[in-house]
């Protein structure tokens, strides 16, 4: 998989955020800051703000996917745009590299060098892709009964917070359901299923008080698809170090329309490797 500049910002974000699992820090990509001299909003690739006891450090990640290693003129043009943005820590990450001067210039400026190069493959992930089951609902219609007596016209539902249930919130509950319900088919193809419930948590009011269903049946239709999504192989490391800071095996998958997770296998310190899933809001190609 090629990389394009979105793309080294993808990869960049999903293996930091799978390193800084666990840990209190935030990123966001991108995200924009205010300018201190002219108060326009700058944009910085990958932000990680790091939050101690009582206070937080803000690390600025750029990266760079171009032709030609980075420059002099890139170190500069990005110190001062920390500077001017309030940036405590500049990293540049190159998928092709620096020139010496600039590793000389960053180094003045406290601005790290990082590299992310793509590879064919590590010898501790021999799978090249994942394999992922996308199940897309395509209908869901809920059935609720009452106990004799109940007036039904302009039936009006709610859940037990007082929340209405209207029709655009059968479907996600229809989404959770099959997550939470055991021995839901999950083979390829078309499926429907019944699903009934007794004494649901769902009302309706009768006055000022509140009436608890009998019963609900859920009926839900949605199909099921798979997909090999390929690994990408990629070596992250500090421009002249001989050990990488980790080598990363990242998939992006697409769970539902619109929700994509970066899927990341990365090599850790002690010879671990951890796998995570890190959400991801970047839209689709």
């Amino acid at each position: 998989m090629a990389k394009t500049g979105r793309d080294l910002q993808r990869l960049i974000r999903a293996i930091e955020a799978a390193r800084a699992a666990g840990q209190p820090i935030e990123i966001e990509s991108p995200k924009r800051i205010r300018d201190k001299i002219t108060g326009k909003l700058r944009e910085h690739d990958v932000v990680l703000t790091i939050t101690h006891e009582h206070h937080a450090i803000v690390v600025a990640l750029e990266c760079r996917d171009r032709s030609r290693p980075i420059g002099v003129d890139a170190v500069e043009a990005f110190r001062s745009k920390c500077d001017d943005t309030g940036i405590h820590s500049g990293v540049m990450v190159s998928s092709r590299g620096f020139t010496s001067t600039a590793k000389i210039k960053a180094a003045v400026y406290n601005i790290r060098c990082l590299s992310l190069d793509q590879v064919d493959g590590f010898d501790w992930c021999l799978p090249t892709a994942v394999t992922v089951l996308r199940r897309e609902i395509t209908s869901a219609n809920l059935h609720v009964e009452f106990p004799q007596g109940v007036k039904l016209e302009d039936l009006v539902l709610y859940d037990e917070n007082g929340m209405v249930i209207d029709k655009g919130r059968v479907g996600p509950i229809a989404q959770q359901t099959l997550i939470s319900t055991p021995n839901i088919p999950s083979t390829v193809g078309s499926h429907n299923v019944r699903l009934h419930q007794n004494s649901p948590l769902i009302y309706k009011l009768e006055g000022a008080h509140r009436v608890q269903a009998l019963s609900c049946t859920l009926l839900v239709s949605y199909t099921v698809a798979c997909e090999e999504v390929p690994f990408s192989f990629q070596v992250y490391s500090s421009a002249g170090a001989e050990k990488p800071i980790t080598e990363a095996a990242v998939a992006t998958a697409e769970l539902a329309p619109g929700r994509l997770v970066d899927l990341v296998l990365c090599t850790e310190a002690d010879g671990r490797v951890s796998i995570s899933a890190v959400p991801n809001s970047t839209k689709p190609d």
